[in-house]
Formats: structure tokens, C-alpha cells, sequence
């Protein structure tokens, strides 16, 4: 009965009975226009057929506004208007019925022959059945046929009852059409590059706040295509009735998502545990609609769907709050995104109840503030994680500060970095900030013993061992922390070779990169041919320096316990470069020896003295390739032989 008065209330109060029925004019230039004026007759008991309509004006009203909100109610509504064609421009016009969940729409439209065909669509039917695909409802209308005579439609629905009709020109509806899509294809790329963007963290992270929050977003944006009408449209064609089902369910499951977010996000179990008490309440209310759901009509459903965001949005606004208060200050960014929200919400409610007029913000507030929000949460989530980081931060300087105030200490951790690292840590810079970091182009040393697995000289490893200090000695000449300089810089020792840069991260001694390379590397076979003559065995040793010009790219490793790596393509140029060596030697009939293999483009920026050194083929002649590198066209070596070697060194 409450029910009912207030319908016939809303109803009364949206009619003006002393207007006359006139008629919406077509003229040249129309574009599109709202349906009005129009008349209503309103049906409490749902039974009022079109061939029964009363076609005496007494019981036809004239509604007051184009766009009417009647809420929650029951009650059927026929509607009739005229359209008059005063133009020569148009031939065929639209009629739209904007509001896409109505359970069930019935329009009679006249032919010439003064005959009505009735269409019937609505939310309740599948989607291939309406006479044009479209979220909203569309009608084509012969202005030759309708011009003159009235048009019937009727509205019924088991949720809000709004009613609101406009004509378009063909050319009007493209446009409107196409600015739509281009809005919803930004609302739903955006939800999609979040969820994306939250998983892949999460997969990096492994923090559980992201997977809360990938859960909500999913959750929020089916009930946003429910609602707009899309996921009818696109997902479940064929099951109207699912559909609609769904919007409670999806409230349900958003409500879950954002509270269980929201405790993880804001720590409220351990700082506001009276404000957690509320989240709890949240989700489960959530759990209790979406069981609700499967037993109580639609009709009752949808209006405590429509509350519980209320609930939500307010508890979790309220959290932030308090959070804030206390001086967490991503708590400031999470309150910003539900205060967008939250207004969202409540203008997309009070919509629904029909407290406000139905405009392009109250339609589409939910979908504003949804994006709003999601784009701000992923930045409260990233401050969260800042935050986190700076305390880490905070704890491993203190943790440093007492370990280098212990002499053996300082002198174990200064066996692992730089002295100008030890320095910047004393004075409190974390070890990210101690090396550069970034790209830049290296010249790249590969360095490897030809046929390690077959030396069975007895003091090969003692010797070996020495002649890598002597390595990183040369790499170290000349070094100054100050200005990140020195002969080289070890990137990565691997058993029997190592990798080593430079120009880069350390800038190199002299003017040229590809010089400064080339010197070392000769000092490095220097170095191992004074190896060999220690280890004075029966079968000489020999080794292969391959030397790449590329970029590297520097970094700190971000899990785990954190590393300073470099990788890049000069590195794995210069690892191809040295690889061919076992290719040349076949090819050419090389004698044993040390050879020293550099890419092109480093030959080619070296002095004219130093290139004579070389000897150059074509990889093409000697049906060589070297992967990784196919614009390489020239193979450019030197032989290096040992100083005990009988073989003549000019040859």
C-alpha cells in the first residue's frame, strides 16, 4: 500500500493535467530533441493492454518534464505523443528510450495505413531480438507514416523507473553513438590497464593488497557493464535474466573486494580495530546479498543493492580518514580516490530514487568517479609501497651504521664494494645510489680459456686464481670515486672467464672507448701468457677476448637481497664474438694461439697504427655468421702468441 501512494504521489507531482497534447515539430535543420510534450496513463495493475488504451483525453496527463524519475515502483506507464513532419530534409528519424535496464518496453508505432506494429524489447529479452543493436532502445521511424499520429509506449521495470525519450536525425545519432563508445572505451581501458597493471605487480610484488585491489576493480567494472547495459550486449547475449541477476552479485562481490582492500591497504586491524569491526560488517553483508540474491525477486533485491555502496563508500571514506589523522600519508591519496567515488555513488543513487534530474553527470557520475578512483588508488598503492621502501631504507642504514663500526665488518663488506660505495653508505645514501644507473654504450670484454676442461696441469687453479687478481687490478688502475673512473670495470666473473666493460659504468682513462678496450685486453693476454711460463707444462694454454661496442644498461636488482648487474646488447655481442673462435680457427688453419676477435665497429674507430695489427675478412668468404649480429659484414682478429711459443710471431 506505502508502495503504491507513493508512486501515485511521484506521479501526480511529474503531470500537469491542464496541458493539452500538442506535438513535437520536425523541421529543416533537426538534429535531435527530447520527446515532449507527451502524455501519460498510468496502469497500477500492470494488465492495460494497447487495444484497451482509453482514447479520451480525461485519462491521459500531461507530463511537466521531458525526463521523469519515479523510483522504485510497480506501476505501468503508457505513454503517447506526436511527431509532425515540417521538412523535406529528413525521411527517417530515431527514437531513443535511454535508460537500458528496463525489463520490458512495449512501443506501437503507425504505418500509413493507419495500422500499429508492436515491438516488444527490454532487459528481460535476449539482446538479438531488438529491432536495432544498441545498449540503449532504438526505434526507426518513417516520418511519412508517423507524421500526425500518435505513438504508444509503455514502460515497465522491476528496478528505477525512468522514463525519458529523445529523436535523433541519423546523421546526430552517429555522432552521439560514436562519442559514447570512444567514452566507454576510455572507462573500460582504463579498468582493464589497471587490472593488468595491479596483477603484474602483484606478480613482482607479491604484496596481497594488489590482489584485494585487482579483485575490486574486476568486480566494480562487471557492474558498470550491467548496468550500461554492455555485458548484455557483449558477454551474455543470450541470457537476459542472468544479467540482471548479476547486479546484486556484482555489489556483493565489489563490496567484499573493497573492504578486504581496505583493511589490508589502511592496516586497520591493527590501528583503527573499532572502524575494522565496520569493514568486517562490509564484506560480510556482501556475502549475505549475494546469498539473498538467489532467493529473494528482483524487486527486492535491487533497492538494498542500491544501499549497500552507500555503506561501503562511507565506512571506507571514514577509515581513510582516520588513518590520515594518525599520519599515514597515503591514507590522504585513499581518501581522495573514495571521496570521488563516493560522490559517484551518490549521484548515480539519488538518481535512481529519482531525488535528481537526470543529466550527462548524474548519468554518468558512477563511471567518473570509478575512474577517478581506480586511477588514484593505483597511486595511493605505489605511495604505500614508497613508503614502505623508505623504511626499509631507514632500517638498513641504522643496520649499516652498526656493522661499519665494527673494524672486521667494514673490512668483510669492503672486500664486495667500492671504497667510494663504503663512503656514500657512511654518510647515509643507500646502496641503490652508490653506482650509476641507466643505458649508455660500453665497450665489452668477453674473456675465456680455450679448452679449460682439458688442462690437467697440476697448479693450474692457484695460478689462475692469481692471474684474476691481477685482472681486476688492471681494471682498477686508475680509478677515482669521485669522477666513476677507472681502466675497467668487472661485471661478472664466470669459472674460467669473466665479462668486463669499459667507458662505462666507470668512464674509461683516454679519449677513446674502443682503444682503451683493445689495450686492456692486450695487457690481459699479457697477463695470462706470464701463466703460462709459471706453469711451464708440457701443452701451452691459450685464450680468446671477444670485444663488442653496444649498450648496457645498469641496475640494482629490486627483489631479493639487491645486486648491481649490468646486461645489455654489447654484452651479448661480445660473448658471440668471442664464441666464433673455435669457426676461425677452422676456417683459417690458425695455429695455436691467443686470439683477440673485436667487432667491426670497434676496429673502425681505432687509430690507423693500431688497425695494421689486425688481419680482415669477410664473414661472407669464410661462410661465417655471427649471431646476434647481422649487419656484421668483416671478422677482425689478432694472434697473439705466448713468448715461449717457437712459432714467428710475424707470421
Amino acid at each position: 500500500m506505502f508502495r503504491f501512494l507513493v508512486a501515485l504521489t511521484s506521479f501526480l507531482l511529474l503531470c500537469d493535467p491542464s496541458r493539452a497534447q500538442s506535438e513535437l515539430m520536425i523541421r529543416d535543420g533537426f538534429a535531435d530533441a527530447d520527446v515532449f510534450p507527451f502524455e501519460m496513463l498510468a496502469d497500477q495493475s500492470g494488465q492495460v493492454e494497447f487495444h484497451n488504451l482509453p482514447q479520451d483525453g480525461a485519462a491521459w496527463q500531461a507530463a511537466s518534464a521531458a525526463n521523469l524519475n519515479l523510483g522504485y515502483t510497480h506501476v505501468s506507464y503508457w505513454l503517447r505523443f506526436r511527431i509532425t513532419q515540417q521538412t523535406e530534409q529528413l525521411k527517417h528519424v530515431f527514437l531513443e528510450v535511454s535508460y537500458p535496464l528496463h525489463d520490458r518496453l512495449e512501443i506501437h508505432i503507425p504505418d500509413s495505413q493507419g495500422r500499429y506494429k508492436r515491438t516488444l524489447v527490454g532487459d528481460s529479452f535476449p539482446f538479438d531480438e531488438r529491432p536495432i543493436r544498441n545498449t540503449r532502445f532504438l526505434f526507426e521511424l518513417d516520418l511519412s507514416e508517423v507524421t500526425g499520429k500518435d505513438i504508444y509506449v509503455n514502460f515497465r521495470s522491476g528496478s528505477s523507473m525512468r522514463i525519458g525519450m529523445r529523436i535523433y536525425s541519423p546523421a546526430s545519432l552517429l555522432e552521439r553513438n560514436q562519442l559514447e563508445t570512444a567514452a566507454f572505451f576510455l572507462f573500460y581501458g582504463t579498468m582493464a590497464a589497471m587490472i593488468l597493471y595491479n596483477v603484474l605487480l602483484y606478480i613482482s610484488i607479491r604484496e596481497q593488497t594488489y590482489i584485494y585491489y585487482v579483485f575490486y576493480i574486476f568486480s566494480h567494472t562487471l557492474f558498470q557493464m550491467s548496468l550500461n547495459g554492455h555485458l548484455l550486449q557483449f558477454i551474455i547475449p543470450m541470457f537476459p535474466t542472468l544479467a540482471s541477476a548479476m547486479i546484486p552479485t556484482l555489489v556483493g562481490t565489489a563490496s567484499i573486494g573493497v573492504s578486504l582492500f581496505t583493511r589490508s591497504f589502511l592496516e586497520t586491524a591493527t590501528y583503527i580495530p573499532r572502524t575494522d569491526l565496520a569493514l568486517k560488517i562490509c564484506w560480510m553483508a556482501g556475502v549475505v546479498l549475494i546469498v539473498l540474491n538467489f532467493f529473494l525477486p528482483y524487486a527486492v533485491i535491487i533497492p538494498l543493492a542500491n544501499l549497500l555502496p552507500f555503506y561501503f563508500s562511507l565506512v571506507c571514506f571514514v577509515s581513510g580518514v582516520l588513518r590520515l589523522r594518525q599520519g599515514y600519508k597515503p591514507a590522504g591519496i585513499y581518501v581522495t580516490a573514495f571521496a570521488a567515488f563516493f560522490s559517484g555513488v551518490m549521484l548515480a543513487a539519488a538518481l535512481t530514487f529519482g531525488l535528481v534530474p537526470n543529466t550527462i553527470l548524474t548519468e554518468y557520475g558512477a563511471q567518473i568517479g570509478s575512474t577517478i578512483e581506480v586511477i588514484t588508488l593505483s597511486i595511493a598503492l605505489a605511495s604505500k609501497i614508497n613508503s614502505e621502501r623508505k623504511i626499509r631504507y631507514e632500517a638498513q642504514k641504522k643496520a649499516l651504521a652498526l656493522a661499519l663500526e665494527k673494524e672486521h665488518s667494514y673490512e668483510q663488506i669492503s672486500k664486495l664494494l667500492y671504497p667510494h660505495q663504503l663512503t656514500l653508505i657512511q654518510k647515509g645514501e643507500p646502496i641503490e645510489r652508490t653506482m650509476p644507473t641507466g643505458l649508455d654504450t660500453a665497450c665489452v670484454l668477453s674473456f675465456d680459456v680455450i679448452g679449460s676442461s682439458k688442462v690437467k696441469n697440476e697448479g693450474f687453479n692457484d695460478l689462475f686464481e692469481e692471474f684474476m687478481a691481477d685482472c681486476r687490478e688492471l681494471m682498477m688502475r686508475g680509478y677515482d670515486g669521485q669522477t666513476f673512473t677507472s681502466n675497467g670495470y668487472m661485471i661478472k666473473e664466470m669459472g674460467d672467464g669473466f665479462l668486463c666493460s669499459v667507458g662505462f659504468p666507470m668512464s674509461q682513462l683516454g679519449h677513446s672507448k674502443s682503444e682503451c678496450a683493445v689495450e686492456l685486453a692486450r695487457e690481459i693476454i699479457s697477463r695470462f701468457a706470464l701463466l703460462n711460463e709459471k706453469l711451464d707444462g708440457p701443452t701451452p694454454i691459450y685464450c680468446c677476448i671477444g670485444v663488442a661496442m653496444g649498450q648496457v644498461r645498469s641496475y640494482f636488482s629490486k627483489s631479493g637481497s639487491i645486486k648491481y648487474d649490468l646486461w645489455g646488447t654489447g654484452i651479448v655481442l661480445a660473448t658471440r664474438y668471442e664464441s666464433i673462435r673455435k669457426e676461425l680457427v677452422q676456417k683459417l688453419k690458425l695455429n695455436p694461439s691467443n686470439l683477440l676477435i673485436i667487432q667491426e665497429d670497434v676496429y673502425h674507430s681505432l687509430p690507423s697504427d693500431i688497425r695494421k695489427e689486425f688481419q680482415v675478412h669477410a664473414l661472407q668468404d669464410l661462410g661465417i655468421m655471427v649471431r646476434d649480429h647481422p649487419e656484421a659484414t668483416m671478422l677482425v682478429f689478432k694472434q697473439i702468441y705466448n713468448p715461449s711459443t717457437s712459432v714467428d710471431l710475424a707470421s
